[in-house]
């Protein structure tokens, strides 16, 4: 190739001198004489048993038209130009561009393993040239009628497999193919038959094989039939891929991403679903081991599931309240697991939903309270599960401090970040489809953790008044009232919790603090909440934002 094109690029130099000269002539009138034409052979291609490929390019200048004819001169008696015009066969090439344009044609018909010599001819304005004579020798005609040809584009499922047919020493119109089976001398009774209806000029034919076993040998041979004579080449073979498993995706009915945690009540059931990658490795998917590391507190159930399903799954069952680890190892490959964090909480009391007017209904009391004069339990912002200890060291959400947040953080934060990656940008529960939301883990439905706009409406569109004896139960807080049309009357108490920051408390006598969902975007190791308090005797709100680590009641609202 690389001789080829210098040739084309002398030849083009040599044109274009040429072309000068003329410019520069006394005369300007252009006549047949003056036409300079080239041509240049080229190498056969795509060379079988009876046919090949013949390719040339044209070089003109001074013709009358751009475009010229081709044609190529072809047999087994020339070496010279000579001998070819005498004894060749001409073969038609159609027209070029004499601007260096390429030209090719089909020589077919040629007898098996035998030698031919061909030319390359143009015609511009009548004036013609040839180009170099070249050979090539056409391939042997196999020896036996039916051959069987290596395999290729196997996979875990399929594969291509080929096979030879001299199909001109068959009469009549003869079935071509392969037969296909695990056993190694494959046949009509114990294999697969598949049928080939195209065969190319090399008299090479194939079949697409699928739906085969994963790792596993395979065994074939190509055959012709002839009427009543089955004609079969050799036994070949092949084994099909096999795809381990890498990673196993876990997922519920009401979150995408299990592999945090799952929060379940005693008895409550949850189906955990799981998917084996990567994506081709569910059609040969051969199944996980599932443990939990405490029977006592979550118990995991058979194995499930198939390829209709799309999916296998498993059942977590809450036993007593606590905390566990359900474990999946991939049978096929031991050192790939998923791991889930299973919490188990007591039965919630169901808060009775009460609307005020504002668009959603607030619950009738704190989450882990079971009455309104209950303080509740206390809860970092984005956890489920009440501590002991509030502070960054304790922190679901970072690694140990409030600039490597591990979840929660907008994508333009990235001095607060220290998972993996890039920031998740995430700001609210509901961008992890409430997993991290304490009330729905809690209480399940559609109860969650209110927004800062959501508080903000409710002082907005309700009273507040102070009490120290919340209905005799010596409770201290604020009843909150309606004031929206159709909804006056209805109200809901929010005890004094006293779990103001410890910053604030110098000035304040008594307090409550309610976390809402909403991260404060502009530093993410916060999050925004809703603090009544009295200082210096004055009841007020205030929306502030408070360290995620801190532990503050929450009030669930519902749809």
């Amino acid at each position: 190739m690389y001789m080829y094109m210098k040739r084309i690029i002398f030849y083009l130099a040599l044109s274009g001198l040429l072309m000068s000269t003329w410019a520069c002539g006394e005369k300007e009138e252009k006549s047949t004489s003056s036409v300079s034409v080239f041509c240049t052979t080229g190498d056969a291609d795509e060379i079988t048993i009876n046919s090949a490929t013949l390719s040339g390019a044209a070089f003109a200048s001074g013709a009358k038209t751009p475009a010229g004819s081709a044609c190529f001169f072809c047999s087994t008696n020339g070496e010279s130009v000579d001998a070819l015009l005498a004894t060749g066969t001409k073969i038609d090439a159609g027209i070029v561009q004499g601007n260096g344009g390429s030209f090719s044609a089909v020589a077919t018909n040629l007898s098996p393993a035998s030698t031919y010599y061909y030319v390359a001819m143009v015609s511009f304005d009548g004036k013609e040239a040839y180009g170099s004579v070249k050979s090539f020798t056409t391939l042997a005609r196999p020896t036996e009628i039916i051959v069987t040809a290596e395999a290729d584009g196997i996979t875990e499922s399929s594969a291509r497999l080929y096979g030879y047919a001299d199909i001109e020493r068959i009469s009549g119109s003869p079935k071509f193919g392969i037969i296909v089976s695990t056993q190694p001398n494959p046949n009509q009774d114990n294999g697969e038959t598949y049928y080939s209806y195209e065969i190319d000029r090399n008299n090479k034919y194939y079949v697409e094989v699928a739906y085969l076993q994963e790792e596993t040998t395979y065994y074939y041979k190509a055959f012709i039939e002839d009427g009543k004579i089955l004609r079969v080449g050799e036994v070949k073979s092949f084994t099909t891929d096999y795809t381990k498993v890498t990673e196993l995706d876990l997922f519920t009915t009401t979150s995408s991403d299990a592999s945090y945690e799952l929060c379940l009540t005693v008895s409550q059931s949850e189906t955990l679903w799981y998917w084996p990658m990567p994506e081709n490795a569910i059609i040969y998917y051969k199944g996980a081991k599932w443990t939990s590391n405490n029977q006592s507190v979550a118990s995991v159930g058979e194995e499930s599931g198939s390829l209709e399903m799309q999916g296998w799954y498993v059942t977590i069952t809450g036993k007593s309240v606590g905390e566990t680890t359900i474990v999946a190892t991939a049978n096929d490959s031991g050192n790939i697991i998923a791991e889930c964090k299973v919490k188990v909480f007591a039965k919630s009391p169901v808060p009775e939903a009460i609307d005020l007017g504002t668009g959603i209904k607030w619950a009738s009391f704190n989450l882990g309270a079971a009455a309104p004069e209950g303080y509740g339990d206390n809860y970092a912002w984005g956890e489920t599960w009440p501590k002991d200890k509030y502070n960054w060291s304790t922190y679901k959400w970072c690694k140990g401090n409030n600039n490597k947040l591990t979840r929660y953080c907008p994508s333009d934060k990235t001095t607060f970040w220290g998972g993996t990656g890039k920031p998740d940008n995430k700001e609210e529960f509901k961008d992890y489809n409430y997993a991290d939301d304490a009330a729905r883990c809690a209480l399940g439905g559609k109860w969650r953790v209110p927004t800062n706009a959501e508080w903000a409406k409710l002082m907005g569109c309700c009273s507040t008044i102070w009490t120290d004896n919340y209905k005799g139960t010596g409770v201290k807080g604020v009843i909150v009232t309606s004031n929206v049309e159709g909804y006056a009357g209805k109200s809901i108490f929010l005890p004094a919790t006293d779990n103001l920051p410890v910053e604030l408390n110098s000035n304040v006598d008594i307090a409550g603090c309610y976390w809402t969902s909403s991260l404060f975007k502009y530093t993410p190791s916060s999050a925004d909440c809703m603090i009544y308090f009295f200082a210096e005797g004055n009841f007020d709100w205030v929306e502030l934002e408070g360290d995620r680590c801190l532990g503050f009641s929450i009030r669930p609202v519902t749809e």
